[in-house]
């Protein structure tokens, strides 16, 4: 339903103004405003035509007065952008494991999904994949609100007690994600045997190494 808010610039009350809206340049739906509005008044009016949103996309409305007579058509419409946001999620970091020294045959993987969507989502598959292997899939069985994110940790542990780089997919797999370029991030975690440190402090140090 395409709802507008009608002011009456004018110094006399209006009644019965014809009133229109346009979507993305489309032809016009045009309908009366039967009510009165006094001078500086406003009132709404709902069109009884309804239009097709369903697509995840942005529309551009055009809605404006067509009264007849008017005497300043310059303030006679107005345009919004409306973007329907339907249903996606997806991961925007893998906040753990992170590089560092002794990791274990038993790490815990913990991400952060968030909600692109336009509705509040709940039970979210998602799942791991390391180094191209098969995913471990779970579900994160919490609710996240529109635009807002929360961290899930797999109950799957991980083994990358190895001294090498990983390299980490994580991501959320919603039915009816309406946009799936979003879904998955990549992260690198390296493993070490230790991290050497430097202390400057007093002028000296170590300033080449050499074979």
């Amino acid at each position: 339903m395409v709802t507008i808010e009608i002011q009456n610039f004018g110094g006399t009350t209006q009644t019965s103004i014809p009133v229109f809206y346009s979507l993305d340049g489309a032809a016009p739906v045009n309908e009366t405003y039967t009510g009165s509005i006094a001078q500086g008044a406003t009132d709404t009016y709902s069109f009884t035509t309804t239009v097709d949103l369903s697509e995840f996309t942005d529309y551009v409305f055009v809605a404006g007065t067509e009264l007849v007579g008017d005497d300043d058509t310059s303030n006679d419409d107005t345009t919004a952008e409306v973007s329907n946001l339907g249903q996606d999620t997806g991961v925007v970091a893998i906040t753990s494991p992170v590089t560092g020294v002794g990791l274990t045959n038993a790490e815990v993987v913990t991400i952060e999904i968030q909600n692109f969507g336009g509705t509040t989502q709940t039970s979210i598959p998602v799942f791991y994949s390391l180094d191209g292997a098969a995913p471990v899939n779970e579900t994160y069985t919490g609710s996240i609100a529109q635009g807002a994110t929360d961290t899930y940790s797999f109950t799957t542990t991980v083994d990358l007690s190895e001294l090498t780089i990983y390299v980490f997919v994580a991501g959320t797999e919603l039915a009816g994600d309406d946009d799936t370029s979003n879904d998955d991030t990549t992260a690198e975690v390296s493993t070490f045997l230790c991290q050497p440190e430097a202390n400057c402090t007093l002028g000296d140090g170590l300033t080449l190494v050499s074979n």
